[in-house]
């Protein structure tokens, strides 16, 4: 009897976060559902990345949280419908147009009533779909800033410190921000640190606002 070769497939994903014209990428292989990190680059420009999609690797990119439509939603305990339908009627319900114009996702709270709901529009998402796919490849998903700061937290990080835990990532004329318990996410959100004709010491006193 012959010996058994066992090949181990090993997938390779970036993350992009891009802030035009600047792009951001973290890089890794993930075999048996474990990360490895072995790349972050920046580039002044996406088609300066595109080496690092010759060997088909998955791109996910990250959505500004001003882009996106984040709500908590409460959900009575003794609901006896399907939570996530319910839910995702409720979002639908306080959103501007129609639904169908927009991607969404629910975040439940394991035992907790109340819900995280977010509504991208579909037309702001497919536009940098179409941009991405005709610059660098095709993107495999998306998350809002925000979200994907908990993803990195909760993947990447060792898990240190108490219930509430609070996740700040401050950018260049921008802040995403993120408070998670028992480590799921409960509320999620960005602002722009920067307004037309602001001084740097108006800039300074609103981060402090938010970090208060």
């Amino acid at each position: 009897s012959g010996d058994q070769v066992v090949v181990e497939l090993i997938r390779r994903r970036h993350g992009l976060d891009w802030v035009a014209p600047n792009a951001i990428f973290v890089g890794g292989s993930f075999s048996d559902g474990s990360p490895r990190i072995d790349t972050l680059e920046q580039y002044d420009n996406l088609e300066a990345a595109r080496n690092l999609f010759r060997d088909e690797s998955e791109l996910h990119f990250s959505l500004p949280d001003d882009e996106a439509i984040i709500k908590r939603i409460k959900i009575p305990a003794n609901q006896t419908l399907d939570r996530k339908k319910l839910a995702l009627f409720e979002l639908t319900c306080t959103l501007p147009d129609d639904g169908d114009n927009y991607y969404l996702e629910t975040i439940p709270r394991d035992g907790q009533p109340d819900v995280l709901g977010i509504a991208c529009r579909r037309k702001t998402v497919d536009e940098k779909i179409a941009i991405l796919t005709e610059r660098l490849a095709k993107p495999s998903g998306f998350k809002t800033r925000s979200l994907a700061l908990c993803s990195g937290y909760l993947n990447y990080c060792r898990l240190n410190g108490g219930e509430l835990m609070i996740l700040i990532d401050i950018g260049d004329g921008f802040v995403s921000y993120a408070f998670l318990h028992a480590h799921r996410p409960v509320m999620l959100g960005g602002l722009k640190l920067s307004k037309e004709g602001e001084s740097e010491t108006g800039r300074e006193e609103r981060l402090v606002d938010l970090v208060t």
